[in-house]
């Protein structure tokens, strides 16, 4: 099978915030090791790019001063006196002249546009998958029809996304994100969703079969096959009614967490080929399409001028928490789950209660000025190496597109070795597959992950 190569470069796209400002991929792989002097940059731009408006910049230069007609020496002595009080009368509007010069300047200055920080700090906005599910409570089922469901593998998807939204860690990570790679610009290098972490976090298969307009009313499919329970009490159901009830909630599902749209409201009637039969639901590689989607969303979102943002969102949150735990060290809101088993898919681990309010710009801005600080040292890069739920499969290495159900996205594993145990090695572009051979020379023990 012949691997189609990763995106062309439609345009010169540089990246607009952190260190990393300005820069390339092929120029900022992982250059950048010391953390940023944000006191001496503050100083150094307060110098350089605060232009000083003068009034008199160019009228001064032009000034040409005529010497004074030559005087009879007969009227010297009686001249001093008048040269004295012109003296000071020159003196006196000098003064004046440069009063006026200030206050012009002055004028100028507030007279200058203010700076428009509306699109500096943006906090996504985002529609929740679990209050979605929330509507459509599984517990109201029967008991047939959340048998399907439990044994899908997709509703592990639902169990693991119910985490609240913590807009400052989403945001400031998504500034970071450069859609041409499909990865995170960092001071020390790149790093990225993967399958794995689909895995991990979630709990959803990644090993499993690829799937392949009219459209469905999510709120229509809830009211025509929910509250089951009640239903097989007041009538009974055929063992089919129960099936397409499963079948109903799992495109839900699909709907609302695994590829949520901007809208939200309608699914695909396309995906219920993949719902037939119900038996086949677990076969699929699920943590695929949800990675490769959530990457098309975080792609336009980096965009100017979005303020919403959509996909699984407690995946790249929780990624977030696990690789990053130093950025919440001190943060009351981010907390460790006391009910989380160890083992299991660490969706469940974290627990955001910190506020969902708009203004929280102050927030976003500490974060981005500990994001330009963050060493390699700080990160935890494998973070499921000794409590892994299933064995790192080899879709790990894999070089290529990851499809979703309305694209793809691209993924390198040489733009990530330390998130895969290894040194990281200089990317090249021009690489073909087969990968894993060039991992030999790139083992690495723990300590040197991080290197």
């Amino acid at each position: 099978m012949i691997t189609p190569t990763s995106k062309a470069h439609h345009h010169d796209k540089y990246l607009l915030a952190g260190p990393l400002r300005g820069k390339k991929p092929s120029e900022v792989s992982f250059s950048i090791t010391e953390p940023r002097d944000i006191v001496n940059e503050l100083s150094d731009s307060s110098e350089s790019d605060s232009p000083v408006i003068s009034a008199n910049s160019s009228g001064e230069e032009d000034e040409i001063q005529e010497d004074p007609p030559e005087e009879d020496e007969g009227d010297d002595a009686g001249d001093k006196d008048d040269e004295k009080d012109e003296g000071n009368d020159a003196g006196d509007k000098e003064d004046e002249e440069d009063e006026g010069k200030k206050d012009v300047e002055a004028e100028e200055e507030n007279a200058k546009p203010k700076p428009d920080h509306k699109n500096v700090a943006r906090l996504f906005r985002h529609q929740s998958s679990f209050k979605k599910m929330e509507l459509w409570p599984l517990a109201g089922e029967c008991a047939r029809v959340r048998d399907y469901v439990e044994n899908s593998g997709l509703y592990n998807a639902v169990v693991n996304s119910v985490i609240a939204y913590d807009k400052v860690a989403v945001s400031s990570l998504c500034e970071r994100y450069y859609a041409e790679v499909d990865t995170f610009q960092l001071p020390f290098g790149e790093m990225a969703l993967t399958p794995d972490d689909a895995e991990q976090i979630l709990g959803l298969q990644v090993e499993g079969t690829k799937y392949a307009k009219k459209k469905f009313k999510l709120v229509e499919i809830r009211n025509m096959f929910s509250r089951t329970e009640k239903k097989e009490k007041d009538k009974g159901l055929s063992d089919m009614e129960c099936r397409y009830a499963a079948a109903a909630y799992l495109l839900y599902v699909l709907a609302s967490v695994v590829s949520p749209d901007n809208k939200g409201n309608r699914v695909s009637a396309n995906l219920l080929q993949l719902l037939d039969p119900l038996e086949d639901v677990k076969k699929y590689s699920w943590g695929t399409p949800i990675v490769a989607h959530l990457n098309g969303q975080l792609s336009q979102a980096s965009r100017e001028r979005t303020s919403q943002i959509n996909g699984n969102l407690a995946l790249i949150q929780v990624w977030i928490y696990d690789h990053f735990p130093s950025l919440f060290k001190d943060n009351e809101d981010v907390e460790l789950n006391p009910d989380w088993i160890k083992g299991s898919p660490t969706g469940t681990r974290w627990l955001f209660t910190g506020s969902q309010d708009k203004e929280q710009t102050d927030a976003l801005i500490e974060m981005r000025q500990k994001l330009d600080n963050i060493t390699a040292k700080k990160v935890i890069f494998t973070s499921y190496k000794d409590d892994r739920v299933g064995a790192m499969e080899d879709v790990m290495y894999y070089y290529g597109p990851l499809f979703h159900l309305n694209g793809f996205s691209m993924y390198n594993p040489m733009r990530i070795m330390r998130q895969l145990g290894f040194i990281q090695d200089s990317p090249n572009d021009d690489y073909v597959p087969s990968f894993k051979h060039k991992l030999d020379k790139c083992q690495a023990g723990k300590s040197d992950v991080v290197g």
